[in-house]
């Protein structure tokens, strides 16, 4: 018999949970699933369809690579969560996200140019 890792679904999703240090309810509330069927998931005890997979992996902020090729696959970069989390919002909410990144961005040429100020 071949190998199937989806049969190890939930062990990864668990472990990739974990190593993101997200909490169950987190997931499952961003996945749109309970808590429940999550633990039930990362326990084994049920095999998700591929539609609540797919919400999973969104909801985790991961590509499909990992979940599958876990052996291969190398976690994510922040900005690669950032763009897959960001590709899950509505285009009123990017708006609220663009808004809050270019403050942060002004913010850090606003000090750098304070501080110049501040040694003349």
């Amino acid at each position: 018999m071949m190998y199937n890792g989806l049969d190890d679904v939930g062990q990864i999703i668990k472990q990739i949970r974990n190593r993101k240090k997200l909490k169950r309810e987190e997931v499952s509330e961003r996945a749109g699933i309970s808590s429940r069927y999550l633990a039930r998931i990362e326990n084994e005890a049920k095999k998700p369809s591929y539609r609540v997979v797919y919400k999973i992996i969104r909801a985790l902020g991961i590509s499909a690579n990992e979940l599958v090729y876990p052996e291969q696959s190398t976690p994510t970069t922040a900005k690669q969560e950032l763009t897959n989390l960001l590709n899950q919002l509505d285009e009123a909410d990017v708006l609220v996200a663009l808004a809050t990144v270019r403050a942060l961005c002004y913010r850090e040429q606003y000090l750098l140019n304070s501080s110049e100020v501040d040694e003349k």
